[in-house]
């Protein structure tokens, strides 16, 4: 149980060490190759987690996924703010957050199903979870890198006139802004940006949901250990679990 809940906790410092590094390099290189590349990179680690050996490893794959999500959230929300007028940007961010919540009420039976597939291609189940999982984000992650477009004034898919109108709107709004500019990272933090709310508020408050629900989640598994519930026929989630998961990481 130490060694999960450390491993689950040092994810959070690679986290918070690298998040605002991060999002300098995306404002530098563009959203299309850095979302890309963090995507690409998390699967790619998180896909290891499938060959961990013993505790070291798994310290190290936890805290290599924290650096490599880092930035991924305020990175999209950048990136939404290239697109999207402050008037129509909240919906746009609660239609991005609600993905959140969707895709683990769909993952969570995949997920399960997945545990089930113990001993195909001598793989444990918890082996082809963290495998199948790393699929999809590599595949978008080439996709976002070949068909995103970085802002409005690039986007050769949109028609001349609705590309005008939106890059002068973003134009007149950051123009709105420019005034609030500060190069010190504590001035910074205390900015209200011109529309009350400063930086430090909804920084505060998404590192606490990350905390709350990343250890909600993390530690779901040793909870239904503890109590005991969640039976199945056969062989009890306590058995399986422990076999598949705790034991692995023992060694």
């Amino acid at each position: 149980a130490s060694v999960y809940g450390f491993g689950a906790g040092i994810f959070f410092l690679g986290y918070f060490l690298f998040e605002v590094p991060s999002n300098l390099i995306l404002e530098k290189v563009g959203a299309r190759l850095w979302i890309a590349r963090v995507m690409v990179t998390w699967g790619i680690i998180s896909g290891a987690n499938a060959f961990i050996v013993g505790a070291n490893s798994f310290y190290a794959v936890r805290f290599l996924l924290g650096v490599a999500e880092a930035g991924f959230f305020p990175g999209i929300i950048l990136y939404l703010s290239y697109w999207f007028p402050a008037r129509h940007r909240a919906g746009v961010t609660a239609l991005f957050m609600a993905a959140a919540p969707i895709s683990t009420a769909l993952g969570s039976p995949i997920a399960a199903a997945l545990l089930e597939m113990n001993g195909y291609w001598g793989l444990a189940g918890w082996q082809w979870l963290f495998i199948t999982e790393a699929i999809p984000a590599v595949v978008l992650g080439l996709v976002v890198f070949f068909y995103m477009t970085d802002r409005p004034e690039l986007a050769q898919w949109l028609p001349d006139d609705q590309k005008q109108w939106l890059v002068a709107e973003m134009a007149i709004e950051h123009a709105k802004t420019a005034g609030h500019a500060s190069h010190s990272i504590l001035r910074g933090l205390a900015d209200d940006g011109g529309d009350g709310v400063e930086i430090a508020s909804p920084l505060a408050v998404h590192h606490l949901q990350q905390q709350a629900g990343g250890g909600r989640t993390d530690h779901c598994g040793q909870l239904m250990l503890h109590l005991g519930h969640a039976r199945r026929p056969g062989r009890p989630l306590r058995r399986r679990l422990r076999e598949q998961v705790l034991d692995p990481l023992r060694r």
